[in-house]
């Protein structure tokens, strides 16, 4: 298998808004020219936001409408899809896009790159069974972060040298430069709904149980008590608005905790004091590099991707045994005093830096 330019088909999921589909429009955005590229999606999702208007020209895209595993006609599409663009590497992205491709493989002879997001700890007996099996066709697994490769590999016993580390990666120059352009602090918190004497604390992310941003609301209402002049808006949409709206209105959050759905991040970034994440699980949790390039500390529960760049009492704070609350008062008074820290670490994560060790290992799939 050698080209002078290697097909490479990246296949995932769905389009929808979210931290790998980000990613893999960022990607497109810095590969060269070394390699063709295509994009493959198999469920669709016309009622949700997507980033299918984001992909850059160029890149030839084929949607299909799997509705279930058992979708033997779509199946059959993917596998006719396969042989007509004879891709010479595919790279998956979530369980479902990993499975389908790498079963095909055995029909259609292609490299398999299969990349894990997360600690998946809620995965089925069934679904470790089948990444186990399927390890074994695979060229490489790409783990976002060293949390990630350590606990797949132990969770569906493969070998750590089928795993590479390629961290995530943000375009860190169009994020800065879309930050510097923005109006001044004041004027921005007031474009966004704040005072001047209002600090703003930030949460991205969709809104569903391993965002766990239930366990936010709770350290908010706790912190809010002592600290009536700060504000929580939450960024995002999922099936669990619902029960955030309802916690909210128990805890009689509703003059100081927004959701104001899918919105660009930056802004807030750049008016917002810190950022809050609570997850349960992650894997590499992109928006607090996001954050970091503006400039924002963090504070988070200790998951994978935080866990390696988190620094704290450097660039943030991590939250401990579940007190919210507690991490919070740890950013009363830091200020700014966090921010060079906080774009120094950002640095070392661009995303041109993730699309050329991706280059390498599909040049790699081809000299084998």
């Amino acid at each position: 298998m050698s080209k002078e330019k290697p097909h490479v088909a990246i296949v995932i999921n769905d389009f929808t808004v979210g931290g790998a589909q980000k990613l893999i429009v960022d990607q497109l955005r810095h590969f060269d020219d070394r390699c063709t590229y295509s994009l493959v999606t198999l469920f669709s999702f016309p009622e949700k936001s997507d980033f299918y208007s984001d992909i850059p020209e160029g890149i030839s895209l084929y949607t299909l409408s799997f509705r279930n595993f058992f979708d033997l006609k779509s199946w059959m599409q993917l596998l006719k899809l396969f042989r007509e663009i004879r891709p010479d590497v595919v790279i998956s992205h979530l369980f479902f896009a990993n499975t389908v491709t790498r079963v095909l493989r055995i029909l259609c002879g292609y490299a398999c790159i299969a990349v894990e997001h997360n600690t998946y700890i809620h995965k089925t007996g069934l679904q470790v069974f089948v990444d186990t099996v399927l390890s074994f066709v695979t060229f490489r697994i790409v783990a976002v972060s060293e949390t990630v490769a350590t606990f797949t590999a132990k969770q569906e016993h493969i070998s750590p040298k089928k795993f590479v580390v390629i961290h995530n990666g943000i375009d860190i120059k169009k994020i800065q430069e879309q930050a510097v352009v923005l109006p001044e602090k004041e004027v921005l918190k007031k474009g966004l709904g704040f005072t001047d004497e209002e600090k703003v604390i930030v949460n991205v992310g969709r809104l569903t149980p391993q965002k766990n941003q239930l366990l936010l609301l709770d350290g908010f209402a706790d912190f809010v008590k002592k600290h009536p002049e700060y504000r929580l808006v939450i960024l995002g949409e999922g099936g669990y608005r619902s029960k955030l709206e309802k916690r909210i209105a128990d805890l009689d959050l509703s003059e100081v905790v927004s959701l104001p759905g899918y919105k660009d991040p930056i802004p807030y970034y750049v008016a917002g004091d810190f950022l809050a994440l609570t997850s349960e699980i992650e894997g590499f949790a992109i928006v607090g590099i996001e954050a970091m390039a503006c400039g924002m500390p963090m504070v988070s529960t200790k998951t994978a991707g935080p866990d390696e760049y988190l620094r704290e009492g450097e660039n943030g704070f991590f939250i401990r045994e579940n007190k919210v609350s507690e991490a919070f008062e740890k950013m009363v008074g830091v200020g700014d005093s966090f921010s060079i820290a906080c774009r120094d670490t950002a640095t070392a994560f661009d995303i041109r830096t993730n699309a050329e060790k991706h280059t390498e290992l599909f040049l790699e799939t081809t000299r084998k």
